[in-house]
């Protein structure tokens, strides 16, 4: 255990210590527009789209977001209550005024992989683009002081998870309009 704390900081640390003013716009933009970058990526899911069942994707993938944001700080964050890097390392470089919630899962993160693994399923030639989305936000949340690697990663994975159950949940109603 003592292992992956220590792993932890020192990823948290060499990721967060990057000095560069591009990163820093980036991270920040991430930041500001988290709802309505979700939000664009599935109006051009649903609109580039010549998919017959777009709109049950689109619609799947909505509902999919909102009770991953519901289990998220609802739920989970209160459950591990896991103190942010910022509230417990020294010489974090805050990018953000440091949040009260708790750090773990990272709600940027779970929300991004949620929607990238579960779109990615129906319109694979947009995992590319997808991918590097989700390494943006990711890497972000870390550089900007917010949150540890081992948040990412475990977010990361309940995200895709999620996604995973999405692909069940909209394949059972398209069997049920067949």
């Amino acid at each position: 255990m003592e292992f992956f704390a220590h792993w932890d900081q020192a990823v948290f640390y060499s990721i967060n210590h990057l000095q560069n003013p591009f990163l820093d716009a980036l991270s920040l933009w991430v930041v500001e527009t988290r709802q309505l970058t979700w939000l664009v990526l599935m109006i051009l899911f649903t609109f580039l789209s010549k998919r017959k069942d777009r709109w049950r994707i689109a619609i799947v993938g909505i509902l999919l977001l909102v009770s991953v944001d519901f289990l998220t700080h609802l739920f989970l964050k209160p459950f591990f209550h896991r103190l942010r890097p910022c509230h417990v390392l020294q010489n974090v470089i805050l990018r953000v005024p440091c949040p009260a919630s708790a750090s773990f899962p990272s709600g940027h993160v779970f929300d991004i992989f949620t929607l990238a693994v579960f779109f990615g399923f129906y319109y694979p030639k947009w995992i590319g683009t997808l991918s590097l989305v989700t390494i943006l936000v990711s890497l972000s949340r870390i550089y900007i002081g917010v949150h540890y690697p081992l948040d990412v990663l475990g977010s990361a994975a309940l995200g895709t998870l999620a996604a995973f159950l999405g692909r069940m949940i909209e394949k059972k109603l398209k069997r049920k309009q067949s």
